[in-house]
């Protein structure tokens, strides 16, 4: 278990409605055990893995209408269209690929997957809140999550041809937050309020930025 003192860095956070301080046990230049070591390059692993596995959503998604167009222009019935889910239809060499996002991953920073512009850190959080709250609710009917990702979706864009989503699992996340992004984005903005509470993360003297110079992005308007 990672080891604290009573000098340990802490940070304010809520889960369940309930304040906390957070021992932050990594700090620049700390001396990794195996144990440690192991679980952050496990985790790495996982991130750029869910980033990459992302890639491949999106480029199934523009093979199938891609492959839909050509179907309906040749006659054929969109219903008739077999939905391509085999990742090897992109025919990339995936270990090239994966290599490459891994490289090019930048810890702390957004690592959307390619066109999908960066989201922001309350974005992500509705999202995560939205795809743990799916999986539990599967598993509660004893429901398969990994089946999903490939199973295509069965609602319809605006055009009423080509599917709205490119698989049923991203169907399920984002229409979850649909139905209830009120309730993710209140403990969104309840975790990130935690994370900016601390002293040394605020104001002119904000170490961690200490150095960088940009242009300020201007305050929006009061209402």
């Amino acid at each position: 278990m990672p080891k604290f003192a009573t000098d340990t860095a802490r940070v304010e956070r809520t889960f369940s409605g309930i304040d906390f301080t957070v021992p932050y046990v990594f700090a620049e230049a700390h001396a990794l055990t195996k144990p440690e070591a192991a679980w952050l390059n496990s985790n790495l692993a996982s991130v750029v893995g869910n980033a990459f596995s992302g890639d491949i959503r999106r480029g199934l998604a523009t093979l199938n209408k891609a492959g839909l167009e050509a179907h309906v222009k040749a006659g054929g019935k969109p219903k008739d269209y077999k939905v391509v889910t085999d990742p090897k239809a992109l025919k990339w060499d995936f270990q090239k690929e994966f290599d490459t996002k891994f490289g090019e991953y930048e810890l702390g920073e957004s690592n959307r997957g390619q066109g999908g512009g960066a989201a922001s850190p309350l974005d992500q959080l509705v999202r995560m809140f939205s795809t743990v709250d799916v999986k539990a609710r599967l598993a509660k009917k004893g429901l398969k999550v990994a089946p999903l990702y490939k199973a295509p979706s069965n609602i319809m864009g605006e055009d009423g041809k080509t599917p709205k989503y490119p698989s049923k699992w991203e169907e399920l996340v984002s229409e979850n937050i649909i139905t209830k992004g009120d309730e993710f984005r209140k403990q969104a903005e309840e975790q990130l309020a935690a994370l900016g509470g601390s002293d040394a993360s605020e104001g002119e003297d904000d170490a961690l930025l200490a150095g960088i110079v940009q242009e300020a992005t201007p305050a929006p308007a009061a209402a």
